[in-house]
């Protein structure tokens, strides 16, 4: 089976979802979905270079994944949009 996402339920940001997908140019991303609160679902996007180390290296980066991670990636939208939506 070929994982697309992953799906973690935090105590602190409540669902982040992380996919492995293209960004808008079409090079290989890793990207992080939360909703902050009072805000609709944003996103952080690790994006990567549009060769075939670019795609290993998203690859590699959606693999290892875990919980841990994915707060970390997400945690500047609550940092930024937790003033704005307050």
């Amino acid at each position: 089976m070929n994982t697309f996402c992953k799906v973690f339920y935090t105590q602190c940001f409540g669902q982040i979802v992380v996919m492995r997908q293209n960004d808008d140019t079409g090079a290989p991303a890793v990207y992080c979905y939360a909703k902050p609160t009072g805000l609709g679902v944003s996103d952080v996007a690790l994006s990567f270079t549009d060769t075939e180390a670019g795609y290993e290296q998203a690859n590699a980066v959606f693999a290892r994944m875990n919980e841990a991670a994915a707060i970390e990636a997400v945690s500047p939208l609550f940092r930024l949009f937790g003033e704005v939506a307050a």
